[in-house]
């Protein structure tokens, strides 16, 4: 599994069941965007006609990362501390404009308007 985050690379499969160069995101349940997330996924999971099973067990584990902040408290998602950036300002690849650009066009050709956040 080829995490997000370096300070993940640890985490494995132990069975095999995900390729090694496969990327992978962990959601903690400490964090406190991770249940919405996961229900952003079963809305669109849903529309995409995924099997309602595991609909069903991704909104179970929503539920628990709920409980679990509900009992242990929740944070906004930090990660291993980086150097001080040169400029505060947001930069993002050409690959990643790109592609948030065809994600614009796509909304708008839909007659929806795209809400992206870049941070």
């Amino acid at each position: 599994m080829l995490h997000a985050r370096p300070d993940y690379a640890h985490i494995q499969d132990p069975h095999g069941k995900i390729p090694t160069e496969e990327p992978v995101f962990l959601l903690r349940g400490c964090d406190v965007l991770a249940p919405l997330v996961v229900l952003s996924w079963v809305a669109l999971a849903e529309r995409a006609g995924v099997d309602q099973t595991l609909i069903r067990d991704a909104l179970a584990q929503a539920k628990r990362m709920y409980e679990w902040q509900a009992e242990h408290g929740s944070k906004v998602p930090d990660g291993p501390r980086a150097p001080e950036p040169e400029s505060v300002t947001a930069t993002i690849s050409a690959e990643e404009a790109e592609l948030l650009s065809e994600l614009r066009a796509r909304k708008a050709a839909a007659g929806r308007t795209p809400r992206v956040f870049v941070i």
